[in-house]
């Protein structure tokens, strides 16, 4: 496996815990009632086509996995303003996936999600991804997901 991946995926796992260190202790129903987030997503990044999972640590911040054709990605976002039911939010946050054919990258979204009073979730995110091979182009990637909190 090559060791720019394992390096990064260490980096992306060890750091995310601290992002939670100087939250102010307050429970993500303050934000919304929600803590979880299945649903179908497609797009230009890893996977193209496939299912993804978002767990919700806080109003402010997530981590998410997808697995599908070809490929997954595992990554985290954060928020801002607060993830709130009926309400539009913006984010960002790195993702590091890998597509069979063509190996790992790093993908850094910036997107907006949307999460009604019921429940239905959108998001779409656009962004680079980088390839660890350095043969490889930077390039565009854009995701559509759409889902259910619960």
């Amino acid at each position: 496996m090559n060791t720019n991946f394992c390096a990064s995926f260490c980096l992306l796992l060890f750091s995310v815990p601290c992002l939670s260190f100087g939250q102010e202790g307050r429970s993500l129903r303050t934000g919304t009632a929600f803590h979880n987030v299945l649903g179908a997503q497609m797009g230009l990044t890893d996977p193209w086509l496939g299912i993804s999972y978002e767990r919700l640590i806080n109003p402010h911040w997530g981590v998410e996995a997808g697995v599908g054709l070809f490929g997954g990605s595992i990554g985290t976002k954060v928020y801002f303003p607060k993830l709130s039911d009926g309400k539009i939010s913006l984010y960002t946050g790195i993702s590091e996936g890998i597509l069979l054919l063509i190996g790992a990258r790093h993908y850094i979204p910036v997107g907006f999600t949307f999460l009604s009073s019921g429940g239905f979730r959108m998001n779409l995110d656009a962004g680079p991804q980088i390839f660890y091979d350095p043969n490889e182009e930077r390039q565009l990637g854009v995701t559509l997901k759409l889902g259910k909190a619960f």
